[in-house]
């Protein structure tokens, strides 16, 4: 049994610390039923079916779950042979690059976004007797559900935000086998800041940044960073990024015409697919490789109208259905882009009632 008086004390801090108040009572109902030792390993999206959270609704009460001390946080290291728990810890820094599985017996390579999985278990204080010892299904606790996985789990703002010592170790990086990675761009953001002046030049990057994060994580992304008045963000697919990089164009050309009467203004695009590697960058979680490079280095390519991809994101199928329905237009430059060799086939995706 859950004791329910310290169960509902941190519920309610979880509501006075911004959590939705219909949401802690939807999580109540569910941790008071379900079947005790189901609750030593629960696998976040299980949690957000039977309750009917949405994906953002989910992370976000896991991440104050965490910090309220409802939960702990669980990395599990899956198998990609047996599909068994390999290994687990409670620190982003205690995952290698690689494991190994003491029933197939094999070495096998760690990856962010497949077998190495994130679940949350009841914090022992809150149950009435002991409830025993961790044990991962290894993200099978509900055959529907796929599990959460580290790279779902590292972009959301408000786990870089509470968690920024949830790095890898200095010596270690964990792979990502598929990833598309996303940078924006402020077109003329000087002469904009000159024009509204240093006051409404914060609430306006403010704003803009709050726009950019709702949205993207709305549309299954995560955001790694911001640089200066740009955000980089990831997605695992390679359609989203497509999707919400127009959605926040129009939702931004509007914030500047209707704020502050700006039309010439915009916000650039770049995107790209493939591998990287997550690492300990001055002591802050942060994306490296080729595939982020690209991504740096088309965005400037883009204009407010258009966004700029690479070859391996319009080899993806869904993103060729989506650009057939939504009747964009694909226009192919020859760049020579720095630091990468060779001439790069760079694709512009432009808006078919935006021509001519």
């Amino acid at each position: 049994m859950i004791k329910q008086t310290a169960l509902k004390s941190i519920l309610s801090r979880m509501h006075k610390t911004g959590s939705d108040k219909e949401a802690v009572r939807t999580l109540y109902r569910f941790l008071i039923s379900e079947d005790t030792k189901n609750l030593l390993h629960i696998n976040p999206n299980y949690m957000a079916v039977h309750c009917r959270f949405n994906r953002e609704t989910m992370l976000q009460l896991v991440i104050e779950g965490v910090i309220q001390g409802l939960f702990e946080m669980h990395w599990d290291i899956v198998c990609p042979h047996c599909g068994g728990l390999a290994d687990h810890t409670h620190h982003l820094s205690g995952i290698k690059s690689d494991n190994y599985c003491q029933s197939c017996q094999v070495n096998f390579s760690n990856f962010a976004d497949q077998n190495i999985t994130v679940t949350v278990s009841l914090q022992p204080e809150l149950f009435d007797e002991p409830p025993g010892e961790y044990v991962s299904d290894a993200g099978n606790s509900d055959d529907r559900l796929r599990p959460v996985t580290a790279l779902d789990l590292i972009g959301i703002p408000a786990f870089r935000k509470h968690f920024s010592n949830q790095i890898p170790a200095l010596d270690q990086s964990i792979k990502i086998r598929s990833v598309s990675v996303l940078f924006t761009d402020l077109i003329h953001s000087t002469a904009l800041y000159s024009q509204m002046g240093d006051l409404n030049a914060y609430a306006f990057v403010k704003d803009h940044f709050d726009l950019l994060f709702g949205e993207i994580v709305r549309h299954q992304g995560g955001i790694i960073k911001t640089i200066g008045d740009a955000v980089m963000a990831v997605f695992q697919d390679a359609k989203s990024p497509i999707r919400v990089s127009f959605q926040i164009k129009d939702i931004f050309m509007k914030l500047l015409n209707n704020r502050f009467g700006i039309d010439d203004g915009g916000i650039k695009m770049g995107i790209s697919s493939g591998t990287a590697l997550i690492v300990n960058m001055n002591d802050n979680l942060d994306l490296f490789g080729s595939t982020v490079n690209l991504a740096a280095r088309i965005v400037n390519l883009a204009d407010r109208d258009s966004i700029a991809v690479t070859p391996a994101i319009l080899e993806d199928l869904e993103v060729q259905k989506f650009l057939a329905k939504e009747n964009l237009i694909v226009k192919t430059l020859k760049e020579k882009l720095k630091g990468i060799p060779g001439i790069s086939d760079i694709h512009l995706l432009i808006r078919e009632k935006e021509q001519g």
